[in-house]
Parts: C-alpha cells; structure tokens; sequence
C-alpha cells in the first residue's frame, strides 16, 4: 500500500493502543489529532484537522470508534482524500 507515516485522529485509550502497536511495526508516528487538546499527546505532536497541511503523512487512522463516519467525514471535508483515511473497526 505505500503507507509508511501515520497520523491518528483522536487521543484516549484506543488511541493509545493503536499508538503502542505502532511502535512494533515499521509504520512512522506522525502525530494525533484532536481538537483543542494540547500540542502533545504521548510525547508526539497533536494538532487539529488545519494542522495536518503541514504534516508529511501516508494515512490517517480513526482511533474514535463511537463517531468514525463523522470523522470520516471530517477528515475528507478538510481535504484529506478518501484513500487515506482508514479506521480501527
């Protein structure tokens, strides 16, 4: 698939996980977004959906399975193409 640099969209506990099994593979943390929560999240940048124009990333994961099509839709409204954006469930 050509994914190498992800970010994921949403902090908390799933967040954590995916994070965590991130770090066992060769995939590349990028960041977290979440609006509104700080800059840092586990020590890695988090911004907002504006922010990520200034990311490098290959894929965005949903990590808030209670909302993914709102996320879903959110992502794409800020230009993210449908391709790139993936979900845990």
């Amino acid at each position: 698939l050509g994914v190498k640099r992800i970010v994921i969209f949403g902090i908390g506990e799933l967040a954590e996980f995916a994070y965590l099994s991130i770090q066992e593979s060769s995939l590349i943390l990028v960041g977290f977004v979440a609006d509104g929560q700080g800059d840092h999240f586990l020590s890695f940048p988090c911004g907002t959906l504006d922010t990520l124009k200034n990311w490098n990333f290959d894929a965005i994961l949903i990590s808030d399975l209670g909302n993914v099509e709102v996320a879903r839709t959110r992502i794409q409204d800020s230009g993210i193409p449908e391709k790139q954006i993936f979900s845990i469930m």
